[in-house]
């Protein structure tokens, strides 16, 4: 008898806490979604560009320039026959690189400017992420005048 009851107070609880489990976590993913859909959200007011890939090799006698445009993606991929970290300081960026394995930075900038790309152990620079502003189409001014054909217009007599 003692059994029967100890049975019916664990299968009590039991479907308390199944209870309480089921409603508590459901309220707090509600909570992590809203947070990460509104810190993750994309700004509107960059330009909309295309991808640019590139790869460069460390230990050529010429600085590699990867030129790109605002609003563009840029898929860089560092390739070196040493260990090393590869850095664009920058955009606060960090990868490691070694002969096997290539350092792979995916980047959308958002702002103009010349970005050095650096070894940091080997402590130079290896490349340099050129950043052009997004060209934008020329928009009428009001009360601008167009030019006429054909030169100036004479005056009637």
């Amino acid at each position: 008898m003692a059994a029967r009851r100890l049975l019916i107070v664990m299968l009590l609880l039991l479907g308390i806490s199944s209870l309480g489990a089921w409603l508590i976590p459901s309220q707090r993913l509600e909570r992590a979604r809203t947070t990460t859909t509104t810190e993750s959200a994309p700004p509107d007011d960059l330009p909309r560009g295309g991808l640019v890939t590139a790869t460069i090799r460390v230990g050529g006698r010429k600085l590699p320039v990867v030129e790109m445009r605002l609003g563009q993606q840029l898929i860089l991929r560092v390739r070196a026959d040493l260990r090393d970290d590869v850095e664009v300081p920058g955009l606060g960026l960090v990868e490691a690189v070694d002969p096997v394995t290539p350092a792979r930075f995916d980047l959308l900038p958002t702002e103009p400017g010349r970005y050095p790309v650096r070894l940091v152990q080997g402590n130079r620079t290896v490349a340099r992420i050129d950043v052009a502003a997004a060209h934008k189409p020329p928009s009428a001014k009001i009360g601008h005048r167009r030019p006429v054909k054909g030169g100036r217009k004479r005056a009637s007599g």
